[in-house]
């Protein structure tokens, strides 16, 4: 096997097999950790990083990526707050990028949408924006 390795740090562990260069779980780690935001934002960096770095030996076609509830609802279509993929592409970052773009677009409405039916029309209104 080309590069292969692995990182581990707090609640999360990055491995890479097959990469170009034996920095890119580093640089994953490296993005994970210091990328502002929610879960998906911060695997999102970290797929991101190990692209910059160099990425898979046999190049690129997909990606996806699957973000639950730390705690279940019992409501299974409600626990899952990420579920995108791409299955061909030639550059699937850039396209998972926009599906999680496109994907947050729609959590905002959603939620807006919730505090309409609620009656909380100026805080559906900042939700909107």
């Amino acid at each position: 096997i080309a590069e292969a390795g692995h990182k581990t740090g707090p609640n999360y562990s990055m491995q890479a097999n097959l990469m170009l260069k034996n920095t890119v779980w580093d640089a994953m780690a490296e993005a994970f950790e210091t990328t502002e935001g929610d879960l998906a934002d911060r695997m999102m960096a970290a797929l991101e990083a190990a692209q910059a770095e160099g990425g898979d030996i046999r190049g690129m076609q997909s990606a996806a990526m699957l973000v639950v509830r730390a705690e279940p609802t019992g409501l299974p279509w409600q626990d899952k707050l990420v579920d995108i993929r791409v299955d061909d592409s030639p550059e699937p970052l850039v396209e998972l990028r926009r599906l999680l773009n496109v994907t947050r677009a729609y959590q905002k409405m959603n939620y807006g949408d919730e505090l309409l039916a609620e009656e909380k029309f100026d805080e559906a209104s900042e939700a909107y924006a």
